[in-house]
Formats: structure tokens, sequence, C-alpha cells
């Protein structure tokens, strides 16, 4: 059913903790213009 899988690497890298700074940047990205996730 599904063909495309995640390596261990991949895996682990969408489980691992986020950083106060990450969140901030990706707040920081968004359009000041538009609703999240538009």
């Amino acid at each position: 059913l599904f063909q495309k899988k995640l390596s261990v690497k991949e895996a682990q890298f969408m489980v691992r903790e986020v950083t106060d700074n990450e969140i901030k940047e990706a707040m920081f990205q968004i359009d000041g213009n538009k609703a999240p996730g538009t």
C-alpha cells in the first residue's frame, strides 16, 4: 500500500525536540496577510 518509506535518520528527525528559535523563525515566516494553513 505504501511505497515510500522513511529512512531511520528521517524518522528520527521527525520526532526530535524543536527549539524555541525554530518556532520563532517559523512564526515570522508567516505572511501577515494570510490565515494559518493558507
